[in-house]
């Protein structure tokens, strides 16, 4: 399961770090990018179709229809694990939906990803090339 880091605000919430940065970047928008929203989705949902009917809702841009596609999900699901899954995927759409929005009206690229694997490649110390061979 996706571990998401969280930082205490002032109200004793947790709020996660990305939109934290909401807190401290002046005119910045949250964007909830759509490979994290699909990781999400693929972890909770099982491979039945059901995640495009979830898509679907999602693009419409329609939290009602988001709404619907989980009440029958889970009136479908007896499973406890299966249920839970779907709770907790329910909670983090109704979480973020501001920035599911915000990321289908906007003409902004999201490029987290690449600026996180850059960090980690910076504050790594530098490893010589394999083999020890000449540079």
């Amino acid at each position: 399961m996706t571990s998401t880091r969280y930082r205490r605000s002032s109200s004793a919430v947790m709020v996660p770090l990305p939109k934290k940065g909401l807190e401290i970047i002046p005119k910045a928008t949250f964007i909830l990018d759509r490979f994290h929203l699909g990781k999400r989705i693929r972890e909770a949902l099982p491979r039945d179709g059901s995640e495009e009917e979830l898509w679907k809702a999602i693009e419409e841009g329609s939290w009602e229809e988001v709404e619907a596609f989980f009440r029958k999900m889970l009136s479908q699901k007896e499973c406890s694990r299966e249920r839970r899954k779907l709770k907790d995927l329910c909670t983090y759409l109704s979480c973020n939906w501001e920035g599911i929005q915000n990321a289908r009206n906007s003409q902004v690229a999201v490029s987290a990803e690449a600026h996180k694997s850059l960090s980690s490649q910076l504050d790594s110390p530098i490893v010589p090339w394999a083999g020890g061979g000449k540079g």
